[in-house]
């Protein structure tokens, strides 16, 4: 597990994928985002670089759409 010691917010998450905070909540549910974290008793966040790491492994999409 790489962790850089930056911690992004469910909302920063959300802002880098361009997407709202109801898909990072199935994504999450899915199990198809990287483990959360528990900053505090009320605040959860995601290393970075786990993060960056799945959007490096998220498909390309050419011309004629998702390949």
């Amino acid at each position: 597990m790489g962790t850089d010691g930056k911690i992004l917010s469910r909302r920063e998450v959300a802002a880098l994928l361009g997407v709202g905070a109801s898909t990072i909540r199935r994504l999450e549910l899915a199990g198809e985002l990287p483990p959360r974290v528990q900053v505090s008793p009320r605040r959860i966040g995601y290393f970075s670089s786990e993060i960056e790491k799945f959007l490096k492994q998220l498909p390309r999409v050419g011309k004629g759409g998702v390949r």
